[in-house]
C-alpha cells in the first residue's frame, strides 16, 4: 500500500471522482466527508492553513482517504504551533463523523499506513488532533497507539455524545415507541397550530429561491440567540458563505432538508437538516422567539420526523450537543472519540501550559468578577439547543 500527499487545492479537485466512489463504497462514510462538503469547507476556511490529503492507494487504486491541514498557531515568547486537524474542524465548524473514508476490507491496513505516515513526517507538526471519530474504528486505535518518540503524549478522550435512534415505518409506529405524555404533546402541539389560520408546514423546494430560505434561517437564527449567548452560528460572514454555498450543492443533490412553519406570509421557523443513506441529521435551526407560545420548535420537529419517515428514511441522527429535547427525540446515545499526540516541542509545551493551567486561572478570575456569573451571555457551541 502506498501513501501520498496532497498539498494544493488543483491536487484535491482532481479527486472528485475517485472520492465519490470511495464514499459510495463505504458504508461508514458520512455526509461530512463526501468530497463536496470537504471540498466547500477548504474553500471557505482554508485560505490560511495547509492542505494534507493522505491517499492510500493499493496497485494504483484509491481505497483510502484521511483529510487533515496543517494549521500555525501565534503564541506568545514561543514559535508557532504547528497543529495538525481534520477538515471541518476549527473556522467557527464542528462536524461529527470523521477520520478516514476507507473500503471495509482495506481499513485496518490504510489506518496504519496513515499513521505510519504521520509519524515519518512528525518533525513537520507538534500536535495531531484526530477528532470525531466511530467508536471501534481502525484510525482510533492505531492512532491511540502511535509513537513519534518516546517523550510524545497520546491522550484519547470524547468527542460528542450523539442521540440518535432507528426510525419505524410509519409516523405512528413511532409515536407509539413514546411515552403517552409526550405522545400527546407532540400531537396536540401540532394540532393547536394548525387550528391557527394561514398555518402550514412545508419542505422548501424552491431551488430558483433558495437564498431566500437561506437569508431567512440566518435571520431566524440570529433572532432567537442575538444577545442570549455569547457566540453562535450564522453570526459570521464567513460561515454563512459556507453554509449558504454547501445548501445549494446539498439541494442539487437531494441531500439538503429545509423544513418550514408559516404563519400567514410569514417564516417563523426553519430546520436545517440533511438527509443521507437514509438518515435524517438534524443540524441547526432558527425560529421566530415572539412566537414561541405556538412551541414551533416541537411542531418542526415532529413534522420533520414525519416528513423522513414518510419519504423511507431508517434513521434521526440529532449529531452533537447534549441537550434534553434531542434526548426526547432519539433516545439512543452513541459516542465519538478523539486522539491527541503531542510532541515534546517547546510550541507544544507552551500550548499544553496555557491550555492547562493559564486558560482556566483565566476563566476563574473572569467568575470571581462576574464576567462569568448567570447575568452575562453564556457560550454557545457551534449547534445550539433550538427547542
Amino acid at each position: 500500500m502506498e501513501v501520498a500527499v496532497v498539498r494544493d487545492g488543483d491536487g484535491f479537485d482532481l479527486l472528485r471522482e475517485e472520492w465519490d466512489r470511495l464514499v459510495a463504497a463505504c458504508p461508514e462514510a458520512s455526509i461530512f466527508q463526501t468530497f463536496d462538503w470537504q471540498r466547500t469547507w477548504w474553500r471557505h476556511f482554508g485560505a490560511s492553513h495547509r492542505l494534507l490529503l493522505l491517499l492510500a492507494r493499493e496497485q494504483q487504486r484509491l481505497v483510502a482517504i484521511l483529510p487533515l491541514y496543517e494549521a500555525r498557531e501565534a503564541q506568545p515568547l514561543a514559535p508557532s504551533l504547528r497543529r495538525v486537524r481534520p477538515i471541518g474542524i476549527g473556522g467557527e465548524t464542528s462536524p461529527d463523523y470523521l477520520g478516514q473514508i476507507a473500503l471495509p476490507e482495506y481499513a485496518r491496513a490504510a489506518a496504519a499506513a496513515f499513521c505510519q505516515q504521520l509519524v515519518r513526517d512528525s518533525d513537520r507538526w507538534d500536535v495531531l488532533e484526530l477528532s470525531d471519530l466511530r467508536e471501534g474504528s481502525e484510525l482510533l486505535a492505531e492512532a491511540s497507539r502511535m509513537r513519534p518518540s518516546r517523550e510524545a503524549r497520546v491522550v484519547v478522550g470524547e468527542s460528542a455524545r450523539i442521540s440518535y435512534t432507528d426510525l419505524p415505518k410509519t409516523w405512528d409506529a413511532y409515536l407509539a415507541a413514546m411515552n403517552s405524555h409526550a405522545r400527546y404533546a407532540v400531537r396536540n402541539v401540532r394540532r393547536k397550530f394548525l387550528a391557527v389560520p394561514r398555518t402550514r408546514l412545508f419542505v422548501w423546494t424552491d431551488r430558483a429561491g433558495l437564498d431566500t430560505a437561506v437569508d431567512r434561517l440566518i435571520q431566524l437564527h440570529n433572532m432567537r440567540w442575538h444577545g442570549r449567548v455569547a457566540h453562535h452560528s450564522f453570526s459570521t460572514q464567513r460561515y454563512n458563505a459556507f453554509h449558504r454555498e454547501l445548501m445549494h450543492v446539498f439541494m442539487e443533490k437531494d441531500w439538503l432538508r429545509l423544513y418550514c412553519i408559516q404563519l400567514g406570509e410569514e417564516i417563523i421557523g426553519i430546520y436545517y437538516c440533511y438527509v443521507f443513506r437514509g438518515v435524517l441529521f438534524h443540524f441547526q435551526g432558527g425560529f421566530d422567539p415572539k412566537h414561541e407560545n405556538l412551541r414551533i420548535g416541537q411542531c418542526l420537529m415532529g413534522y420533520a420526523v414525519e416528513s423522513a419517515i414518510g419519504e423511507g428514511c431508517t434513521g434521526l441522527d440529532m449529531l452533537r450537543g447534549e441537550y434534553d429535547y434531542k434526548k426526547r427525540w432519539a433516545p439512543s446515545t452513541r459516542t465519538t472519540y478523539s486522539v491527541s499526540v503531542t510532541r515534546p516541542t517547546l510550541a507544544a509545551n507552551v500550548d499544553r501550559l496555557m491550555r492547562g493551567v493559564l486558560v482556566p486561572i483565566k476563566s476563574r478570575l473572569k467568575r470571581i468578577v462576574g464576567r462569568g456569573s448567570s447575568r452575562a451571555p453564556a457560550a454557545a457551541s457551534a449547534r445550539d439547543q433550538d427547542m
